[in-house]
């Protein structure tokens, strides 16, 4: 059924990928070490499944999950899943919402800026709503965003570009403007198909139960479990 399962999912033409942290007791320490589980989800139908490569985080295991994936895979900005930007037949998608986060950890050292960054990325949120309310069709919402999101896009960036000279890039601030401008092309790509979502958001929810478990259960006792 898993095996059924993962094929279903990896021959969507849109997934979503992320991974959590799960404590794992090392056999020989007797100590609870840091392993990560898979998620990618399908962002056409919801499904989801899990993957755990002995708790690894490592490139390795992102080909073995992406490496003969065609069609839009949406993550977080991790390093390890750049180097699928140049593979043929899979389209890099971004999250907004890890770019925000960014802006708001920077509140409290740059107020001024870290608000003017929030307000361009409220703007995209704003243009999401709007297709929401009007429970527009994926054609009319790629349209909407064309229309309203890009061009605020291509604003951001603009400003980005100025502000980003004005700051260290030792700051949170200029952290902020790093991160998200280099991962600017892999973020506006949602733009082109109203299918994709602005962010990840869905898959941090469906991976949530592991932050509830890491509250309940602590670790597991070993790899198998």
């Amino acid at each position: 059924m898993y095996d059924l399962l993962r094929q279903k999912i990896l021959s969507s033409e849109y997934i979503q990928v992320d991974e959590s942290v799960i404590p794992v007791l090392d056999d020989e320490k007797h100590k609870a070490k840091k392993g990560y589980e898979w998620c990618v989800r399908d962002g056409l139908t919801g499904d989801v499944m899990f993957y755990y490569d002995r708790g690894s985080r490592a490139g390795r295991v992102a080909r073995e999950l992406l490496g003969s994936y065609h069609g839009f895979a949406q993550t977080d900005g991790y390093e390890v899943y750049d180097e699928f930007e140049q593979r043929e037949g899979i389209t890099m998608c971004g999250c907004w919402a890890h770019a925000r986060r960014k802006f708001v950890d920077a509140l409290d050292e740059n107020k001024t800026l870290a608000s003017e960054g929030l307000y361009y990325i409220s703007q995209l949120y704003a243009v999401e709503s709007k297709a929401d309310d009007e429970d527009l069709t994926p054609e009319k919402r790629t349209e909407l965003r064309k229309e309203k999101s890009y061009p605020i896009i291509l604003t951001f960036e603009k400003w980005m570009q100025t502000r980003f000279s004005q700051v260290s890039p030792q700051s949170r601030m200029g952290r902020a403007i790093a991160y998200t401008y280099a991962l600017l092309p892999r973020l506006s790509r949602y733009v082109n198909d109203g299918r994709i979502s602005i962010d990840n958001n869905r898959i941090e929810n469906a991976i949530r139960p592991l932050a509830l478990g890491r509250k309940n259960y602590l670790f597991c006792g070993n790899a198998a479990t």
